[in-house]
């Protein structure tokens, strides 16, 4: 008995490379179909699968067509068994892929002039993941015939896609993201899919940035995403209804959605893993639809301008990241979030009709930072009593603001700030706080009259600062300050002395900056700082010298800048070397350097300059002092001083 060879039939190109050419007719030439090897056998099946005209053609890992060459080289391939990608094609499709039916990765198809996918008709995509991106011309994606599921879908930034009607087959995915397809009105062609599933990161529904994106309706099946949905910056979208369906959602996102008046289309959702986001709604008027809201396992946050009640938020008790209260500019009450007793951080901000806190009084925990900010009707804080846990109080442009009443009385705290409240007079509310381990700032509070609430306070971790408090006439709420990182006193135009800082005896920063401070007349307070890194005492204007620094201090750079009162810095007798530097400038007042004769050295950077009526010859005389002593090493700038009559050192 005769048997058909491997060999043989692949030999037999007029037959095997004929698909019309079945089993059958071989083995009309056979004795048995059933004696054939059973090696020849899978050949034939797999080419009786394949397009006409097509042999079986592997091409092994990821496949790359980027032009001309490289799409005929795969020409005829049947299948990829990685990732493949085309890119930068200049032309309408891809006649010429017609043999490919399988591959093992992912599909991108990004920046080519594609007007639409033929050639990759017999391609099957079940299963896989697909990424259609930044094709300008792209009009047509009919390539998922009978395609009932894939792991992510994106089309993005495909500007002429006026449809989705090629996705009609599509069930379930694992990921969704349709956005920037500024031609696309309606999502037709989505009507059979019922859910987005899969790992929770991944599993999005994502559609933003649609220029002309009129509705949802093609959604109405959807009944469940597992990860966040987002209908983002859609200026045409009028209604969320064609959400209305959906019983599960890992978070949601709705925002700067210019024409949506309601989010009634959640009603049936009553709780998410992830964030719920409701912000930048022009038109929404009412946040209804979340009525049956429980809990939020991410962040809560709600602002849009029109919205005048978030009690439909009273069912919530439980917050798992931050609760965000912005930028609701009819907002007149809180009512809606006291039944939330914990939160990552609390952020109430631009709500300018706000006038109380007290439906927080319920809130016991905020992990970290507490922000109060721009509420300009807001005039204290009760409601906050209860907070037993706060790591930082950030309490910034209220104001109306007058005090800080209703602050827990804590103890220590990471980081304080209190900025720009205009009308703040009382900050007794701090006085049981002893330390703050990072910040503290205390900027632009133009009525505050004293700083008497910080009387607890002994240490400060990093930075404290006192800038621009017009009002402020003395510095006794510190008077206990032991250690400090840096402080820096600047522009507080009232503060005649440092007096109350005498405890201070440490900068753990090393940098003591006095700035802009009108009437000071005194630095006394400062004796008992033994050493500063960094000294710089700038444009004082009452201030005429240096006494109040400590006899035994030690710096490494020292400057002097615009004190226009200065005319005596005898206070500096004590300072043998400054490391890193000096500089004297533009002080109008200052005629001598008496107080550095037992400066012997001078590193880095020494400029003294523009001061008008100090003699170069009391300079130059300084200058050959220090380098007759231990020397200078760095750079040395003279000029613009008094000429007297040397205007330069020889």
């Amino acid at each position: 008995m005769n048997f058909f060879s491997l060999p043989a039939v692949l030999a037999s190109l007029s037959t095997i490379l004929l698909f019309s050419i079945s089993l059958p007719v071989i083995a009309d030439t056979a004795p048995d179909e059933h004696h054939f090897p059973q090696p020849v056998i899978n050949f034939l099946l797999i080419q009786n699968n394949l397009p006409e005209g097509c042999i079986h053609n592997i091409h092994e890992g990821y496949a790359l067509i980027d032009d001309e060459e490289s799409l005929q080289a795969l020409s005829g391939v049947t299948e990829i068994t990685g990732d493949f990608r085309i890119t930068g094609l200049d032309r309408a499709d891809l006649t010429g892929l017609e043999c490919l039916t399988k591959i093992g990765g992912a599909l991108f198809i990004d920046r080519n002039t594609l007007v639409n996918l033929n050639g990759l008709d017999n391609l099957s995509l079940e299963g896989r993941s697909v990424y259609i991106r930044q094709n300008d011309n792209l009009q047509d994606i009919d390539i998922f015939d009978n395609t009932k599921e894939l792991q992510t879908l994106w089309i993005r930034h495909n500007y002429s896609l006026s449809d989705l009607r090629d996705l009609h087959t599509i069930q379930s995915l694992g990921g969704l993201v349709i956005d920037f397809n500024h031609s696309l009105t309606s999502l037709n062609g989505l009507e059979n899919l019922t859910r987005v599933s899969g790992r929770s990161d991944a599993a999005i529904l994502y559609i933003a940035l649609n220029d002309n994106l009129l509705n949802l309706d093609a959604l109405s099946n959807l009944r469940s995403v597992d990860g966040t949905l987002s209908i983002i910056r859609c200026p045409l979208l009028q209604s969320l209804d064609g959400l209305r369906n959906i019983r599960h959602l890992g978070g949601l996102y709705v925002y700067w959605n210019p024409i949506i008046e309601n989010m009634d289309a959640f009603a049936h959702i009553s709780s998410v893993s992830k964030d719920l986001v409701v912000s930048g709604n022009s038109s929404l008027t009412n946040i209804n639809g979340l009525q049956n809201f429980t809990a939020v396992g991410g962040d809560l946050i709600i602002g849009n301008p029109l919205i005048t009640s978030i009690e439909p938020l009273n069912n919530i008790s439980s917050v798992g990241g931050d609760l965000r209260i912005v930028s609701n500019d009819s907002l007149p009450s809180l009512n809606g979030i006291q039944n939330i007793s914990s939160v990552k951080n609390l952020s109430i901000i631009s709500n300018p009709l706000l006038t109380s806190l007290t439906p927080l009084s319920n809130l016991t925990t905020i992990e970290t930072t507490l922000e109060i900010a721009n509420n300009d009707s807001l005039i204290d804080l009760q409601g906050l009593n209860n907070l037993t846990t706060t790591r930082v109080f950030e309490i910034t442009n209220n104001d109306s603001l007058l005090s800080l009443n209703g602050l827990p009385n804590y103890t220590s705290l990471l980081g304080l700030t209190l900025t720009s409240n205009e009308a703040l007079v009382d900050t007794n509310a701090l006085s049981g706080i002893v330390s703050i381990d990072f910040d503290l700032h205390v900027m632009a509070n133009d009525s505050l009259p004293s700083i008497e609430g910080l009387r607890g306070l002994t240490s400060v971790g990093r930075d404290l600062k006192l800038f621009r408090n017009n009002s402020l006439s003395n510095l006794e709420g510190l008077r206990n300050l032991t250690s400090s990182g840096n402080l820096l006193i600047e522009n507080n135009a009232l503060i005649t002395n440092r007096a109350p800082l005498s405890s201070l005896t440490t900068l753990t920063g090393h940098s003591l900056v006095v700035e802009r401070n009108e009437a000071l007349t005194s630095l006394t307070g400062l004796e008992n700082l033994h050493y500063v890194r960094y000294l710089a005492i700038d444009d004082n204007d009452a201030l005429e010298n240096l006494n109040g620094l400590s006899s035994s201090l030690s710096l490494s750079q020292f400057r002097i800048n615009e004190n226009d009162s200065l005319n005596d810095v005898t206070a500096l007798q004590v300072i043998s070397t400054l490391d890193e530097g000096l500089i004297i400038e533009d002080n109008d007042s200052l005629t001598n350097l008496n107080g550095f004769q037992n400066l012997s050295f001078l590193g880095k950077i020494v400029r003294i300059s523009r001061n008008p009526i100090l003699g170069t010859s009391l300079i130059c005389n300084l200058k050959n002092q220090v380098e007759a002593r231990d020397g200078i090493d760095g750079t040395v700038i003279i000029h613009s001083n008094l000429c007297d009559p040397e205007c330069e050192c020889p």
